[in-house]
């Protein structure tokens, strides 16, 4: 049992897929702390191989840092169904479908921050159309060998660190960290 009690919660900031709540809370040593909470959706991040053992790789504008960076498939979960978001951001990112899913799990975004992130591995991936992107994406898909993706890990390619954490579980349930 925690000791730690949540006593109320005021939103300070709001903007689409952004908002920030202060929370106060009375902690274990008795005293009350106000916490600055970013309530944030759940996302999907998606590990795609294709069946010659390829590795989807996507390049995407990150805004923040004003380049384009390696990245994998994600996205914002819509309606509560993580699996369908999965599917339906492999398509539209990449133009991709995949013949088999895999769950890998999910984790918290952090100590000060609500959501989670799902992960999954799309097995058998294929190229089957043209990218569907929202206005703000600036995406450009690639596959590369495993060699070559072992490379983006070592060298800090692979910048996010949710995504990073994908492939690491998609490439241990592939066998590939033994």
């Amino acid at each position: 049992m925690s000791n730690w009690q949540l006593l109320s919660k005021k939103e300070v900031y709001n903007h689409p897929h952004r908002r920030v709540e202060e929370w106060k809370v009375k902690v274990p040593s008795g005293k009350e702390r106000n916490f600055a909470i970013f309530v944030g959706d759940d996302v999907v991040i998606v590990f795609g191989i294709t069946t010659d053992k390829q590795i989807l790789v996507i390049y995407q504008y990150y805004i923040a840092h004003q380049t384009k960076v390696p990245s994998l498939v994600a996205g914002i979960v819509d309606g509560g169904d993580h699996a369908k978001t999965a599917i339906q951001e492999l398509h539209e990112e990449a133009g991709c479908v995949a013949k088999e899913w895999v769950y890998l799990g999910s984790s918290f975004k952090g100590k000060y921050a609500t959501g989670v992130y799902h992960y999954y591995l799309a097995m058998d991936v294929k190229r089957v159309g043209a990218q569907q992107l929202e206005a703000s994406e600036d995406i450009d898909v690639t596959f590369v060998s495993q060699k070559e993706f072992f490379a983006l890990l070592r060298t800090s390619k692979l910048q996010d660190v949710a995504q990073v954490a994908c492939a690491y579980r998609a490439l241990d349930y592939l066998g590939k960290l033994s």
